[in-house]
């Protein structure tokens, strides 16, 4: 028994001894593929293996092949020989390099296809990889927390780039995604905090969720025509960019890709994408019957009319919101479609309740949401989705009068005070907006809009920037935001020049006697005669009468050549004068 035992110890050391030799004599150790082998103090691992050649990844894919306390530039060789045999290093293993953050830089070969999941991840000193363009694949987690990383090259032969594989490079300034790239993965840039710009190539199709989140640098973005898909928060709280140009080919939009982008200005959408289109600021599907997102709502906001759908997280993080109006053609809202609005005090829905889950889940507890009398669907019941929102009943609106005063012709450029008198029934809450409306029945200005209140009188100052319009007939309009009440009055704006004042010459009368009359438009102001009146060149006292100039002793019959200097409209331009010559038979 004892003898058996002691051959059996024997047999032991001899293995042990056999492993040892495999380790420390290359020359004689086997090379099979899944073989772990140390060639100048760095890990591979056997990938392939065919007679005198094979291939190699650098690491075991489990652990780091270096010293975490080394430091300075790492070369990766190209080849590497062992046991007689020559092997091309093929692939930066997973993990091989982590947590080296004495590491400041590498020099990775032509050979190396392919970089591993958290090759590099947590090297903090790290400041530059030139990738070379051999390498088709980044993986997952390659580069993230690399914090000293301020550039990177990513070749035109990379074809994907993994989840996280830069996330929290906060050093990293910019990046160019060529047009090999089909796909950006989940988180890949997520807090690059000073990345500034990004150039995303011909051929990406998708940008994964949080792909930018909170890149909080990028001031600007252009997804190109090749992108079909935009992940869940791609771009959440981006909170400096400003501008998204979006291509033809985005067919999804998933919720939260811009929410708390707290500066976005302006969508533009390609006019060849057929799902999408835009409103300044708002995304909308291609019909604007879906309202998709609109990040940077604020203050008080009403859906436009024609939608009937509001996506989900549609106003997240819309921090600025405080009252939002909700039409009645609204017949649906997506989940969490206001979470942390956290301004928000007011909702005003014009219809019966939309369907929607859990829209107001998150909302402000001291929310109040007024509704209709009449309006149906806003019972409690047993799921509880209105719970969530204090719901208060009122009267449908009814205006009792609604009128417009003031002159009839403006002059462009100049300063003008126009009085809208409203009162009514049911308004608080209301907006009343006012507008100008062309011969073509376009707004071409619409003023902000007025808190409105069971009674309501305001005088609307238009400035001159305003009433720079070209000269022309057009229509003043008032009306009630959610109703379909509104007045409107005809004006005329006409130039800063009195060669187009329409201005007519006819006969008259003055004291009871026939006068030569020279009629101006009405501007509804004071007006003074300061100059002269000319017939056929020969001068003639004048008499200023409401908006007539009377000439009592001029010709009345024949061609007349009528001049009249110095017309002044003080309230209007005290040190305006002018010089109207015309033309007539009488």
């Amino acid at each position: 028994m004892k003898r058996a035992v002691n051959r059996s110890v024997s047999l032991a050391i001899a293995i042990i001894l056999a492993l040892t030799l495999v380790t420390i004599s290359p020359l004689h150790a086997s090379a099979a593929p899944g073989s772990i082998i140390y060639v100048d103090n760095m890990l591979y691992k056997i990938l392939t293996e065919d007679g005198n050649t094979g291939t190699v990844q650098v690491g075991d894919g489990l652990r780091a092949v270096i010293p975490y306390s080394v430091s300075g530039t790492v070369t990766v060789p190209e080849t590497i020989a062992y046991g007689g045999k020559l092997f091309k290093v093929t692939a930066i293993g997973s993990l091989c390099f982590r947590y080296c953050t004495g590491l400041t830089g590498v020099t990775i070969p032509d050979s190396v296809t392919y970089i591993g999941t958290g090759a590099f991840s947590y090297c903090s000193g790290l400041t530059g990889v030139a990738i070379p363009g051999s390498v088709t694949s980044i993986g997952n987690n390659a580069f993230q927390n690399c914090y000293g990383l301020t550039s990177v090259t990513i070749p035109d032969s990379v074809t994907s780039i993994g989840n996280d594989a830069f996330q929290n490079c906060s050093s990293l300034t910019g990046v160019t995604i060529p047009d090999s790239v089909t796909s950006i993965g989940r988180a890949a840039f997520m807090s690059c905090k000073n990345l500034a710009g990004v150039s995303i190539g011909n051929h990406l199709q998708i940008i994964g969720d949080a792909a930018f989140d909170s890149c909080e640098s990028l001031t600007d973005v252009t997804i190109p025509d090749s992108v079909t898909s935009i992940g869940i928060g791609a771009f959440w709280s981006c909170k400096n960019l400003a501008s998204v140009s979006i291509g033809s080919g985005v067919t999804q939009i998933l919720p939260g890709a811009f929410e708390a982008c707290h500066s976005l200005r302006i969508f533009t959408v390609s006019d060849l994408n057929a799902s999408f289109s835009s409103d300044g600021a708002i995304l909308f599907d291609k019909q604007k019957k879906v309202l998709v997102s609109y990040p940077t709502a604020y203050g008080d906001f009403t859906i436009p009319e024609n939608v009937q759908q509001i996506e989900d997280s549609a106003f997240c993080n819309c921090i600025n919101l405080t009252s939002v109006t909700i039409g009645s053609q609204v017949k649906s809202i997506g989940p969490i479609a206001f979470l942390s609005c956290t301004s928000l005090k007011s909702i005003y829905f014009e219809g019966d309740a939309p369907i929607t889950s859990s829209a107001f889940k998150f909302v402000p507890s001291d929310v109040i949401a007024y509704v209709y009398t009449d309006a149906e669907g806003f019972e409690l019941g047993s799921d509880g989705k209105w719970k969530y929102l204090n719901i208060v009943r009122r009267e449908r609106p009814q205006i009792t009068y609604l009128s417009i005063g003031g002159a009839s012709t403006l002059v462009s450029g100049l300063a003008a005070y126009i009085p809208v008198e409203i009162s009514g029934k049911g308004l608080e809450g209301r907006q009343l907006v006012l507008s100008i409306i062309n011969s073509d029945g376009v707004a071409v200005y619409q003023s902000l809009r007025f808190d409105a209140a069971d009674s309501f009188s305001k005088k609307l100052s238009l400035d001159k920037a305003e009433l720079s319009l070209p000269a022309g007939r057009y229509t003043f309009r008032a009306s009630v935001e959610g109703t379909d009440v509104k007045a409107e009055a005809p004006f005329t704006i006409a130039p800063n020049s009195a060669d187009y004042w329409d201005m007519s010459i006819l006969k008259g009368s003055y004291n009871s006697k026939d006068a030569l009359e020279i009629r101006f438009p009405d501007v509804g102001y004071e007006r003074q005669f300061l100059g002269e009146v000319f017939v056929n060149n020969v001068k003639y006292s004048a008499v200023i009468s409401g908006n007539s100039l009377l000439v009592p002793t001029a010709p009345l019959s024949g061609e007349l050549s009528v001049k009249v200097t110095g017309i002044k409209y003080p309230a209007l331009f005290p040190s305006y004068r002018f010089t109207f010559i015309q033309t007539v038979t009488l």
